[in-house]
């Protein structure tokens, strides 16, 4: 673009800036909006094209650069990063940034970082940060506070909405405008309403990060600066700058509001600008009345709990008139506008320079300072801005050269330097990736140059050829859409005399699909909803419409064309039958990467099926009416806590592609990490076995996606993971999926997994994820920790949230939990390795026979180095139990203090232990008697004790499902069967009780008392059990009754059973009559019909099965105890069988019946009398 043309440009766009405005909708300062019809009036102007043989990294550095000259340029170069793909720690953004010294872009530096980039005339390159937030904006919904996702929980101060309106009023984009005012309206409803606490009573707002961390949140106030200020706590303030911002970007909502309004003639636009000016005169009424003290002249921050004004005085004071929320025309405001000027004296030492506050006497920043001092100008108090002004020069160091020092420096230094205006090529508004699109697309079509653009379709251009994967524009698949025509329809964009521009939509003719599916040449292509329209677009090619979004299908020689991505027909099981949900969807290793599909089945939702099997039930149990009772009602509530897919992020929901079921209909409507593993231990069951499977595959698509399995699917959480099972998962989805996807899909699933879970163990629990402990002592050792910036967020990570266990000092900690995890993990990774080296050696794949035989002896290998390390380092040989080692910081070795229920039975649960090895045989044994610490009166508590804070909520006397699971599945596994039994009785009663009284299934209960456990202020003062019951306490229900007082259990080789393991574990309250019920195998439709009838008074015990057992050929009985001698009376059609006794205690035993070489439907009638 010639520079004069620019020039021009731009100082005509500064010319319609208005100054302050006393408007209603602008209202106290607000900046007035140039014309509507500002955009169309400019001419079309072609950006230059650029030489081919730059790369688009270079040129965009190139570009940022280009307004900066000698040191300073050498100085923001080391700034400038670059993260266009996806990476462990760092957001892929469209455009190169400046960063911070941890190379991040943080959300409390974009105000001043743009205004600094524009004083210095990089228009284009502060265009490109603003890009970058907006993006990020787009995809998770919730601004985060950096592009680092262990920053995803946090915000920051909300000062993005006056860059975006300011940038508006000179954008061409024409989309720029609504792009922006969703971004924000977004993040206000996201990150500042009461969803995630950050809203008071008042109608004010505090700082609260989503992990409700006090370092977290401190950080998003603006960090150190306001460590007095809060007393290291922001959480308990609701803070006069950051409400001061929020009433700025109400305002500023309102005024993009209008102009949409004026630009769409559409009145519903209107409505939302009367609802954010609403908002906005609330939210100012209660500042002026609450926070305004006319002794000091000053706003101040006020104490939630108790609504009064904190006393310490702070500078932030001055962000009122930084927002223009005082009124210069109403009296009473001006004259609070002029004490809040004169009130700055305060604030200044004799040298000129400025305190943040007056309790601690924190030096103020410079960036603070100019933006108080721009406030100050707004309402015309010169003399005292200029005092502002010089004390930034002064708090700005001569050798800064972080990012905001340089852009500091530059707003400085603006009213002396005349900036030198950026000529804008094309690298100025079509990003790296976009650039790079564009060029292959062009040299596929047989372009011999980059095409021009014009300027003003360029940022559309680029989102679109952002959207679209590199499959598209490859030469195979783009030379034959542009030899059928179809180039520009699937493309989107039209090479034409060497400018590129957005391609014009045809007329077509729509006709009703027959049906739900689609003939592509040979390929039948299942749809899987009614209602559709297709348009002809050429010979197997089809544009298909329903409910406002449309979706391209094509096949080419090599590839099926769905939207933007072209998928080669050998990466489908059956490429002449495909089914988009089914293939597609419903493949983590296929989804993802489509947006246009992604759009038209999000909106399009008839294909979402959740689907119930069969399941097992509960007839009756003698003694316990009200557990069969909660049984069933369980049952029932899997449907309403199973909810749809997030087909596209929304409302801070990430993108997964199967239905899920969730925690509780609160605050926890998203599928969470391990919730998943403990919940589907219930849920295939009672029918849920689909979702399981699905559920399973939505963790694996996190974890392709993400780079780790996070701890929940939503925005804000994915900057951390929680306990590693996904595994084991994988293994229990496996038989399910062969049956929905046969064999051949569901090989190649798990060799996908494996390889995604693989990368997860490396790069995320070990080195490269900063959760590697290194070495213990001077020893290398193969153990891990949570991790993260800080111990309250490793704490949440561990799923352990809270618990005196950790407070203060997770991440120095290798807990032998995690790490029994790990185990697990290992373990499960080698047995899916073996499998695929076996698989491959049976079709003689060379390459992968030694893939997966590399791969299967390192996971061995890594499972014996971690039991080595977990029993060195975390066995306590004089209590007898394992205990977590603090491996760094005070206190270094096994730490004795706290007893906790998951660090003792974890070794065992996941099956480390070998209780053929005498020493870890006594290991078991004690660690078995250790649970009697736990036990109390209605259940097993998370710590021996509460250790002074019962409020905890994983401290006793609160007890949990999954602790039950892995203590009780312990029992169980080693022969602890009494224990198992009556155990099992206590949680299930308790539940029972609760649910009785009030009709609501908890997330924990108080097992001292039985009944509600305490409560944990702040974030968890829900109840998270009405309506359809918590999840993993739902599940325990039918786990329980099904595996542990039924007994019955099926043990798998590859995912095939191979033998059912019957060990009732019957309580004292049931001994006295039949308990029956309907064992269902999940994966198919085998179906078994149990009854246990035992008097323990009487001696005696039948046992009734009736079952079909082609799939499983052996059954072991294990008999409650009797006393020895007895021998049993077998039915007339039982089989033959082998016995042999266990003894027990007080001189009981337990009878071992096996059954081996069973076939067909068989009845098994035994009578110990």
């Amino acid at each position: 673009m010639d520079k004069r043309v620019l020039a021009a440009k731009l100082k005509s766009l500064e010319s319609q800036k208005a100054g302050t405005g006393t408007n209603e909708a602008g209202r106290s300062g607000e900046s007035s909006a140039p014309p509507a019809t500002l955009t169309q009036q400019r001419p079309k102007v072609a950006v230059p094209a650029l030489s081919p043989l730059l790369r688009p990294e270079t040129l965009h550095t190139e570009k940022f650069l280009s307004v900066f000259e000698g040191q300073e340029r050498d100085d923001w170069s080391k700034n400038l990063t670059f993260t266009p793909e996806y990476h462990p720690d760092k957001i892929d953004v469209p455009f190169p940034y400046p960063g911070d010294s941890n190379g991040r872009m943080e959300q409390n530096d974009v105000d001043v970082v743009v205004r600094g980039l524009r004083a210095k005339g990089g228009h284009a390159q502060a265009r490109g940060v603003l890009e970058n937030w907006l993006a990020l904006g787009e995809k998770y919904t919730a601004l985060p506070g950096t592009n680092q996702l262990n920053d995803l929980g946090r915000a920051g101060m909300p000062r993005l909405s006056s860059l975006l309106l300011e940038e508006a009023n000179r954008h061409e984009d024409p989309e720029f405008l609504q792009r922006s005012y969703q971004v924000i309206a977004d993040d206000h409803k996201h990150s500042w309403s009461d969803g995630y606490f950050k809203q008071s009573k008042n109608g004010l707002n505090r700082f609260c990060d989503v992990d409700y961390s006090h370092d977290a949140t401190l950080e998003e106030s603006g960090g150190a600066k306001n460590k007095a200020r809060y007393d290291g706590d922001p959480m308990p303030f609701n803070p006069v700058d950051l409400n001061a911002h929020l009433y700025r970007t109400e305002r500023d909502l309102q005024s993009m509001a209008l102009k949409m309004a004026v630009r769409t003639k559409d009145s519903s636009w209107t409505k939302k600008a009367k609802e954010w000016g609403d908002k906005a005169s609330q939210r100012k009424a209660t500042i002026l009345d609450k926070m305004w003290d006319e002794k000091s002249g000053l706003f101040h921050d006020l104490k939630v709990a108790d609504g009064q004004r904190s006393q310490v005085k702070t500078l932030a004071s001055l962000a009122v008139l930084e927002a223009g929320l005082l009124d210069p025309n109403n009296p009473k405001e001006m004259a609070m506008a002029t004490r809040l000027a004169s009130s700055t004296r305060q604030f200044l030492q004799p040298d000129g320079t400025a305190v943040w506050d007056r309790k601690a006497d924190t030096p103020a920043q410079s960036r603070d300072l100019l933006g108080f001092a721009q406030g100050l100008e707004k309402y015309g108090f010169k003399a005292e801005a200029q005092k502002l002004n010089h004390a930034a020069k002064l708090a700005l160091s001569s050798d800064d050269t972080s990012t905001v020092g340089l852009s500091t420096r530059a707003l400085l230094e603006a009213p002396t330097t005349p900036a030198k205006e950026s000529e804008e090529g094309l690298e100025a508004w079509v990003s790296p990736k976009g650039l790079s699109r564009l060029r292959q697309a062009a040299g596929n079509l047989g372009q011999t140059e980059t095409p021009k653009v014009n300027v003003r379709e360029a940022s559309a251009l680029d989102r679109r050829l952002r959207q679209m994967d590199k499959s598209l524009v490859s030469l195979p698949v783009i030379r034959e859409l542009k030899e059928k025509g179809l180039d520009k329809v699937f493309l989107g964009i039209d090479f034409d005399n060497g400018e590129v521009k957005p391609a014009q939509p045809q007329e077509l003719r729509y006709q009703p699909l027959e049906g739900d599916s689609l003939k592509l040449g040979s390929t039948e292509l299942a749809l899987n909803m009614p209602g559709i329209e297709a348009a002809k677009l050429g010979e197997n090619a089809f544009k298909l419409r329903r409910n406002g979004q449309e979706l391209n299908v094509t096949k080419t020689d090599d590839h099926l064309v769905f939207g933007d991505k072209a998928y080669g027909l050998d990466q489908f099981t059956d490429p002449e039958k495909v089914d988009i949900p089914k293939d597609i969807l419903g493949a983590f290793h296929m989804a993802g990467g489509n947006p246009q599909l992604e759009s038209f089945y999000h909106a399009n939702r008839d294909w979402i099926s959740i689907k119930t099997g069969p399941r097992s039930e509960v007839n009756g149990v003698e003694g316990r009416p009200g557990w069969t009772k909660l049984y069933n009602k369980i049952g029932e509530n899997w449907k309403p806590l199973t909810i749809e897919p997030s087909v596209k992020d929304h409302d801070t929901a990430m993108q997964y592609f199967n239905p899920a079921a969730v925690p509780s209909l609160g605050i926890f409507k998203t599928q969470f990490n391990w919730d998943t593993m403990f919940m589907a231990k219930g849920m295939q069951l009672q029918g849920q076995e689909e979702t399981v499977s699905g559920m399973t595959d939505n963790l694996l698509y996190l974890l392709k996606s993400t780079g780790r399995v996070p701890n929940a699917a939503r925005s804000v959480y994915l900057n951390k993971s929680q306990p590693p099972f996904l595994p084991s998962l994988v293994r229990m989805s496996e038989p399910i999926r062969k049956r929905t996807f046969g064999d051949k899909a569901t090989e190649k699933w798990v060799k996908e997994a494996y390889d995604v879970m693989s990368s997860d163990f490396h790069d995320f629990w070990r080195e490269d994820g900063g959760r590697n402990v290194g070495e213990i002592n001077g020893e290398k050792v193969h153990l891990s920790r949570w991790g993260g910036p800080n111990h309250k967020f490793a704490m949440d990570e561990s799923g352990f949230d809270t618990t005196s266990r950790f407070y203060g000092k997770t991440m120095d900690l290798a807990p032998p939990d995690l790490n029994a995890f790990l185990w697990g993990y290992s373990r499960d990774m080698e047995a899916i390795a073996l499998r695929l080296r076996d698989k491959a050696q049976e079709e003689g794949n060379q390459k992968d026979f030694l893939k997966y035989s590399s791969e299967g002896a390192f996971w061995g290998n890594e499972a014996k180095q971690i039991k080595h390390d977990v029993i060195k380092h975390c066995w306590d040989e004089e209590s007898g139990m394992f205990r977590d080692y603090r491996f760094q910081g005070e206190n270094q070795g096994l730490q004795k203090d706290e007893d906790a229920l998951s660090a003792v039975v974890a070794p065992l649960w996941v099956g480390m232990l070998d209780p053929n090895d005498p020493k870890e045989k006594e290991m078991i044994e004690r660690s078995l008697d250790n649970i009697s610490l736990f036990e109390k009166d209605h259940g097993l508590a998370a710590t021996a004790e509460d250790y002074g804070h019962p409020e905890m909520q994983w401290n006793g006397p609160s007890g949990w499902a999954p602790l039950h699971m892995m203590a009780i599945e312990s029992e169980v596994q080693f022969g602890r069967h009494d224990a198992a039994a009556r155990h099992t009785q206590k949680w299930l009663d308790t539940i029972d009780k609760v649910h009785s009284e009030d009709g609501i299934i908890l997330e924990r209960y108080d097992v001292v008392k039985g009944g509600h456990p305490p409560v944990q202020k702040g974030r968890y003062e829900e109840t998270q059990g009405e309506g359809p019951g918590f999840g993993w306490t739902n599940a325990t229900v039918p786990w329980a009754m099904i595996e542990v007082v039924g007994g019955v259990r099926l043990h798998r080789d590859a995912g095939v059973p191979t033998r059912m393991d019957i060990i009732p574990h019957l309580p004292e309250g049931t001994q006295q009559g039949p308990v029956s019920m309907k064992f269902t195998n999940p994966g198919s439709a085998h179906e078994w019909e149990v009854t246990h009838d035992y008097k323990k008074d009487q001696e005696s015990y039948r046992f009734n099965l009736d079952g079909n057992f082609d799939a499983v050929p052996e059954l072991v009985l294990e008999t409650p105890p009797l006393p020895r001698g007895k021998r049993p009376v077998k039915g007339e059609n039982c089989p033959p069988y082998s016995i042999k006794e266990k003894p027990g205690k007080d001189g009981l035993v337990r009878y071992q019946v096996h059954f081996e070489g069973l076939s067909g439907q068989q009845r098994v009638d035994l009578n110990f009398v």
